[in-house]
């Protein structure tokens, strides 16, 4: 430590003789030892501990949830006649309809898409968050398995989705290589697609189309234990955060009493 460098100490000393010249060595040794002891408990993490404060809560406004429409909105964006729009649409599809983390979706192979989960067609997880293999039933939306399917264009094996060949991406005889995209390829390309939401150009990320996929599933009716299980949460606390702060419209309750004779009783009464 720096304060108990041998070369600190003469400093300090040269520094309280220059000035306190009239003083001796002996209250010269003693003002340098009092300012080291007082160095020492302003640094000792025991004694100055540095509190880093946690974020339990982030604001509902900080991510983006899209609605049916919007997603819908999104798939349409990339240019589906060149060979990078239809990977970058079946990229979306299959982020829509499994809420997948994007380094889930990297991983990836072709006999992955192919899985059955109590005779449901289901996407296989191999390793997701914590190394925790998981099972997503497609259900209704295995639409997204077909557009994804589309994109492999006959392909058996391998990554599902790939990178382009350096500068030939755009183009429409291009040819995708053989290795896997990287998570920072899928959040670029989600930049090159921003959708109108709130009255404003807007671009999603990848976790934003997960707890899109949380929000919609909620309001379709799918019980919360079940969206917690397809996203491979640990705590449904978590899964709760990703569905996020309801409308008041969503959030208004039917009615579970049946008022209507006691409207009719008051009514009568009423002056």
């Amino acid at each position: 430590m720096l304060i108990e460098n041998a070369q600190h100490r003469a400093s300090l000393v040269d520094y309280l003789q220059q000035e306190y010249p009239r003083a001796d060595f002996a209250t010269i040794k003693a003002m340098a030892d009092e300012l080291e002891l007082r160095l020492m408990r302003a640094i000792d993490p025991q004694v100055s501990k540095v509190t880093t404060p946690s974020v339990q809560d982030e604001a509902d406004s900080r991510h983006i949830r899209l609605t049916s429409t919007q997603g819908a909105a999104l798939m349409l964006r990339p240019d589906v006649s060149r060979l990078r729009g239809r990977r970058d649409v079946a990229i979306i599809a299959l982020l829509l309809a499994t809420g997948l983390r994007e380094g889930e979706a990297v991983q990836l192979v072709i006999d992955d898409l192919y899985q059955s989960y109590g005779g449901v067609h289901a996407l296989r997880v191999k390793a997701g968050k914590g190394a925790k293999a998981r099972m997503v039933p497609f259900g209704d939306m295995l639409w997204a398995r077909q557009i994804t399917e589309l994109w492999l264009n006959g392909r058996e094996s391998g990554p599902v989705f790939t990178r382009m060949r350096q500068g030939r991406g755009d183009m429409r005889q291009a040819q995708a290589t053989a290795m896997p995209m990287t998570t920072r390829s899928i959040q670029r390309m989600l930049r090159r697609y921003p959708i109108w939401i709130d009255g404003a150009l807007q671009a999603a990320t990848p976790h934003d189309l997960r707890r899109s996929y949380a929000r919609n599933l909620f309001l379709a009716g799918i019980p919360v234990e079940v969206i917690r299980q397809n996203l491979g949460h640990v705590d449904v606390k978590t899964t709760q955060t990703y569905i996020g702060v309801l409308d008041g419209a969503t959030r208004a309750p039917v009615s579970v009493y049946e008022p209507s004779e006691v409207l009719a009783r008051m009514k009568a009464a009423a002056p």
